[in-house]
């Protein structure tokens, strides 16, 4: 139980224990078991989706979607369901 303390926690660590975790890791199973930085991104956020999920992607809409697109969406969306 304590491992799985241990397992679950090493991310948080500083960077030095972060590095020897991982160190040990790959010499008892032959791999780091670390995940891409993206992976890692998507499973936090994930943990929050309930509370930043929505202005999150009004954020997201915003930065990649002009003013007519997103016209252009609401129409066809009244068109659909209403």
């Amino acid at each position: 139980m304590m491992w799985q303390a241990v397992v679950h926690l090493a991310p948080y660590l500083s960077e030095e224990y972060h590095r020897a975790f991982y160190n040990y890791r790959k010499v008892v199973t032959g791999t780091t078991g670390e995940t891409d930085i993206w992976q890692k991104c998507i499973t936090e956020m994930s943990r929050y989706d309930n509370e930043i999920g929505d202005p999150l992607g009004v954020v997201f809409l915003d930065e990649k979607f002009n003013r007519k697109d997103k016209e252009s969406v609401r129409v066809t969306y009244k068109q659909l369901f209403w």
